[in-house]
């Protein structure tokens, strides 16, 4: 089937998007965390954001290539089909659709949730007023963005902007503020036991306890290529949005992470004795304090629109690829916005599926379910982005006069990077996060899923 949705979007709307998407409400929550890991060791902390940026970014320059000489919309999943076969594609964007993208959203939506209740002063909100909530969200973003594509894409350039000012703000008055640093101390006798024992540990395991949770921050910049249809001049603008994107949140990261640092002790944020609230407060006085976890909960917004406008489009390009039951009706679109809704309404009872499972199984944590499915499907994607990365290099060799409007130098030494990046990846998400042959199973079980759909389709 034909794809017929139309460009709308410049490069400054996909540069949000991939800005969007990977600047969410995490940077904001990181510096407690890493601390703690780090032992107070800043060098630490500020090498793992280096060098996950030198692990991601070649991760990027690799598949831009690829996204430079494809115009379709689908993302990871054209370019699988593109670098090795369709049956390979196909289950990409299989696990893409009803796997990585519901799992991320899920998660994004009881952050977005909870915070919402506590910046309006309600800290102790119940799983069920969260979890309705929520389930509000995700009903207002999929409208606007199956509805019109648009004001989704205004949403994310304003929202893209809002969350920037904190980041850029904190920066740079942090980084050149001369004065004492704060250092109330907060936590338990536990906290701070954990806290001396890891400031034991060599400098280079630091480090590496580090990376994966700072990888996980640098993620979300490959949804750009599932509006790539919708993009004006897609070989020029997909990898000007991805690398042009990722370079200004390597560097927000970094300009916030040692502000964060130079203005607090690394003492008082393992601890829980200052937050970026206070920060905030401190070099700018309590009003804009207030006014950031406005910032932080518009961050968390602009981020869950940005991968409902990806989600949306995501349904309408597995009915393009292949013909399946329903693909005729996913690939309708409205008559005076053309946009997919019937896609989108598919992947709102996804979303909504996996959001409020565990409400109904009455779990105790969910966010620790939510959790598990988002670091199941970034695993599962650092895999594809592997796989993509030797099938770049690959398609060097065997299609060599294809046109590439964007050609990687040195694509060896890129790929080289770019496939030690994924398999660190890979690893560092099991060991830190899954623990258990659970999220595993689930990464083995949706991709294989999709391969078996793939044989029961014809070609569209």
């Amino acid at each position: 089937m034909q794809d017929q949705l139309e460009p709308k979007y410049g490069l400054l709307t996909a540069m949000t998007i991939v800005i969007g998407t990977v600047v969410g409400v995490g940077i904001f929550l990181r510096a407690p965390r890493m601390s703690l890991l780090a032992g107070g060791d800043t060098l630490a902390i500020m090498m793992a954001w280096v060098l996950a940026a030198f692990m991601i970014v070649p991760i990027a320059v690799v598949i831009s290539e690829v996204a430079s000489m494809i115009s379709r919309s689908g993302g990871v999943q054209v370019y699988a089909e593109e670098v090795f076969n369709e049956r390979f594609g196909f289950g990409v964007g299989w696990a893409q659709t009803f796997f990585y993208l519901p799992s991320i959203l899920v998660l994004m939506l009881y952050l977005v949730s909870s915070y919402t209740f506590e910046v309006a002063g309600f800290k102790n909100a119940s799983f069920s007023q969260i979890t309705f909530l929520g389930v509000l969200y995700a009903f207002a973003l999929f409208f606007i963005n199956s509805f019109s594509g648009k004001i989704g894409g205004q949403i994310q350039v304003l929202a893209t902007f809002i969350k920037i000012i904190p980041l850029v703000l904190i920066g740079v008055f942090g980084a050149t503020y001369l004065g004492e640093s704060l250092s109330t101390i907060g936590g338990t006798k536990d906290v701070h036991d954990q806290f001396m024992t890891n400031a034991s540990m060599p400098f280079f395991s630091k480090v590496a306890v580090l990376l994966p949770s700072v990888l996980y921050a640098y993620e979300g910049w490959i949804y750009i290529g599932v509006v790539s249809k919708e993009i004006k001049n897609p070989s020029k603008n997909i990898p000007l949005s991805i690398l042009g994107g990722l370079f200004i949140v390597v560097l927000l990261y970094l300009l916030f992470m040692f502000a964060s640092f130079k203005v607090a002790t690394p003492e008082a944020w393992a601890s829980g004795g200052v937050s970026n609230a206070d920060i905030a407060s401190f070099l700018f006085g309590s009003f804009f304090g207030n006014i950031l976890n406005v910032f932080i909960l518009v961050s968390a917004i602009g981020v869950s629109n940005a991968v409902t406008l990806t989600m949306v489009r995501a349904p309408y390009a597995l009915a393009t690829a292949r013909k399946f039951y329903g693909s005729t009706w996913l690939t309708k679109l409205n008559a005076k916005t053309k946009m997919p809704h019937n896609a989108g309404f598919l992947s709102l009872l996804v979303v909504l599926v996996y959001y409020l499972t565990p409400y109904f199984m009455g779990a105790h944590s969910p966010i620790e379910v939510y959790s598990l499915l988002s670091d199941s499907a970034l695993l599962l994607f650092f895999f594809f982005y592997a796989l993509i990365c030797i099938g770049v290099v690959k398609m060097r060799k065997t299609h060599p006069d294809l046109k590439r409007p964007f050609r990687v130098p040195c694509v060896y030494f890129f790929a080289v990077l770019g496939l030690i990046g994924a398999c660190y990846g890979i690893y560092g998400l099991f060991t830190a996060y899954l623990g258990s042959l659970l999220g595993v199973f689930l990464f083995i079980l949706c991709t294989c899923s999709g391969f078996v759909v793939y044989s029961f389709t014809k070609k569209g």
